[in-house]
């Protein structure tokens, strides 16, 4: 910039304006001194900043650059005091995002809100920098406005009521430097309040034909009110009997919850009882595959025990040889029907011949 101005620095700030360029000026005084105000914007835990801050004698401070957001005039979309459907800009309201990310914040020091009247250095040194920031960044005229007109509840008088406006537009429309008498508002100025005049109207207007229409809706709301609360009338003896039916299926519901948490216990038993059944059978089960498996030996047994060896075509083959010497040596003759041997004599006389005590 080509306006002399002292560079400070301040932690309150944010990086960028998330992709905004800003299009507003917003004017405020500090309520205190110059060096007031810079050890509130230089103390990060104030969370408060502006832009640009100019002294009684004109000299520029400033602590944010213009590409960053300041935390000077922010908005909110609450009903609260910094609510943006209370800014007197209609932009602003329709915008509906925080103010800060589209303004640039400047401030006087040494002004209260008693008086508002910067010196004319600093009202010089204020226009200077304006027209730089105008270039710069294409900011409209009707654009620099009054932290007042952002957040009128929360900060109803600043930059302070005395605050010389016309003077302000007045040079800046007409590019002069500021003299230090105020002097009548130019043929521009007149103009451009004629036209917010005009657009004030027709809002006006605009509001007058919306009133109409809600009080056209309000008389009908209030003849539908009057239905309904009729019709609720009516139907205040249904609910009651609703609800004494409700009251008895709810003592039916409990009554039958209480049978049902019997049944469940009743249930729970037999269940035990069927487990301990199915393992007892299945006790059985094992006797009854042990007996059956005896059984079969047992039978098995008795059909070995049965038979009878009475010819030489029913031995064995692995007692053929032994009995062939027990008939040639006179020892086996027979009953006269037969050997008449069981498999259990025939082993014997086996193992009694390959122990050679047949010999």
């Amino acid at each position: 910039m080509s306006v002399p101005i002292t560079i400070r620095n301040t932690a309150s700030q944010t990086a960028g304006r998330q992709g905004r360029v800003p299009d507003f000026i917003v004017i405020h005084n500090t309520g205190g001194t110059t060096q007031s105000a810079i050890n509130t914007i230089e103390n990060a835990a104030n969370q408060v900043s502006y832009h640009f801050l100019i002294n009684p004698a004109g000299q520029i401070f400033r602590f944010v650059h213009p590409n960053n957001t300041a935390w000077h005039s922010g908005t909110n979309n609450t009903t609260g005091n910094q609510g943006n459907m209370h800014s007197l800009v209609p932009l602003i309201r329709q915008r509906a995002i925080n103010a800060n990310l589209f303004t640039i914040g400047i401030a006087f020091g040494d002004v209260h809100t008693t008086n508002g009247n910067p010196t004319s250095q600093a009202l010089g040194a204020c226009v200077a920098l304006i027209r730089e920031l105008r270039t710069e960044f294409t900011i409209p005229l009707n654009h620099i406005i009054g932290h007042r007109d952002v957040v009128p509840r929360h900060r109803p008088n600043c930059p302070g009521t005395a605050f010389p406006w016309a003077t302000l537009n007045s040079i800046l429309s007409q590019n002069t430097t500021p003299p230090n008498q105020s002097p009548p508002p130019s043929e521009a100025l007149i103009n451009e309040l004629r036209a917010e005049i005009t657009s004030l109207r027709n809002a006006l207007s605009n509001s007058e034909a919306r009133i109409a229409a809600l009080e056209n809706a309000r008389n009908e709301s209030n003849l539908r009110i009057t239905d309904l609360e009729n019709f609720r009338g009516e139907n205040n003896t249904r609910i009651v009997a609703l609800e004494n039916t409700r009251n008895q299926h709810s003592e039916q519901i409990a009554s039958l919850e209480g049978s049902r948490n019997q049944h469940n216990a009743r249930v729970s038993s037999l269940e035990s009882w069927r487990n301990q059944a199915n393992q007892r059978a299945a006790n059985l089960e094992t006797a009854r595959d042990e007996h059956n498996s005896r059984i079969t030996t047992l039978e098995n047994n008795q059909n070995e025990t049965s038979i009878r060896i009475n010819t030489m075509a029913e031995v064995p083959e692995w007692g053929i040889s032994t009995v062939q010497r027990l008939i040639q040596r006179g020892a086996l003759r027979g009953d006269g029907s037969g050997f008449n041997l069981t498999l259990d004599m025939l082993r014997i006389f086996v193992i009694n011949d390959r122990l050679g005590l047949h010999n």
